[in-house]
């Protein structure tokens, strides 16, 4: 959760020095976004919404997961009076939703999705994107479609982070598109109760 998860990864540190993602957006295509009050209190930064399941104009989150990462990346901590604080507080979010209602997708919905945040990455001043998803690659990075498309994104100027999976840690775990070279893949960490 991040009352653990900001001190352990020394964002906490980050905010101490004025570090809170403010003037920047980041896309999160995922299972779109809820206006929260952590992301709409007092004011929304949710600064823009594209729906690629149902095509509904406002944003909403029928999973819940999109949701859940959004608050990791931008929450400020509203509705729990500061207890639980996103890595970026002042981040603004572009919510872009590729997955259904069960978190699954095919994967030329999550392509398209990206080709929207190239396309609209000047105008949205989005600078990065978050892809907590993957899927078994095909073939390697350099084939793998899914993979050439964050690849493609890095060399337009957006910063891609992708989550790493859930079956690691043994080798050939890393699903696409977090075995590109290019995206920064994260993994989970545990922090065995050692929060510094």
């Amino acid at each position: 959760s991040p009352d653990a998860a900001v001190p352990a990864t020394g964002a906490a540190r980050a905010h101490r020095y004025g570090l809170t993602g403010k003037g920047v957006t980041v896309a999160v295509i995922d299972t779109g976004i809820d206006p929260h009050p952590d992301l709409v209190q007092p004011e929304s930064r949710l600064s823009s919404w594209h729906d690629l399941v149902a095509g509904r104009p406002e944003p909403y989150d029928d999973d819940g997961h999109g949701t859940h990462v959004a608050g990791i990346i931008a929450g400020n901590g509203f509705a729990s009076k500061g207890k639980y604080v996103g890595v970026a507080p002042a981040a603004r979010l572009v919510g872009v939703k590729v997955l259904d209602k069960d978190g699954g997708s095919p994967i030329s919905r999550v392509i398209a999705g990206i080709q929207w945040v190239v396309e609209n990455k000047k105008n949205l001043q989005i600078q990065i994107i978050n892809l907590s998803l993957g899927a078994p690659a095909e073939r390697g990075y350099r084939k793998d479609p899914l993979s050439r498309a964050v690849e493609e994104a890095w060399r337009r100027g957006l910063v891609v982070c992708v989550a790493a999976g859930n079956q690691g840690p043994d080798e050939r775990t890393i699903t696409t598109p977090g075995i590109n070279p290019s995206v920064i893949t994260v993994g989970s960490i545990d922090d065995q109760r050692t929060i510094p």
